[in-house]
């Protein structure tokens, strides 16, 4: 991530967490898929040349107030947000994305904070060969394609 990106997201947070005591509104549901997809981008790793690993669970802490109106059907849609970001960005997930809400008093209204589990090192590559729809994994060794 540049400089410029670093910048505009502190700078983001800095007047959303201002606008947000201000107005003393609810707290949006395009609030917590940027939240998340800001999560998703700084903790992306590179882990070979064309390959940006990022997390698949996420931890979001919102005010206990605002914990009820966060129902199953929008983490849902926030899902499918969060999954076209990662399609958008040509990342990796190291598992099906996983959303969890908490509540905690610490976080004001309207606002919420996320955050990502640890990526593991320890991801191996299946390589597959897909044809007529169906994938099929190339085992360990000399796999022939073709006619022998």
């Amino acid at each position: 991530m540049g400089f410029l990106d670093k910048a505009e997201r502190s700078i983001e947070a800095a007047v959303g967490s201002l606008f947000a005591r201000l107005s003393n509104a609810e707290l949006q549901p395009v609030e917590i898929s940027q939240a998340v997809k800001n999560a998703m981008d700084t903790s992306a790793n590179k882990s070979h040349i064309d390959r940006i690993l990022v997390p698949h669970h996420y931890l979001i802490l919102v005010n206990p107030t605002e914990l009820d109106r966060i129902t199953p059907q929008i983490l849902s849609a926030i899902k499918a947000e969060v999954n076209k970001h990662a399609v958008s960005r040509s990342y990796r997930l190291t598992g099906e994305i996983a959303l969890e809400v908490k509540a905690d008093e610490k976080i004001g209204k309207g606002n919420c904070r996320v955050g990502s589990a640890a990526i593991s090192d320890l991801v191996t590559w299946q390589p597959v060969l897909t044809f007529a729809g169906q994938r099929h994994a190339l085992k360990t060794g000399t796999t022939s394609v073709g006619q022998r």
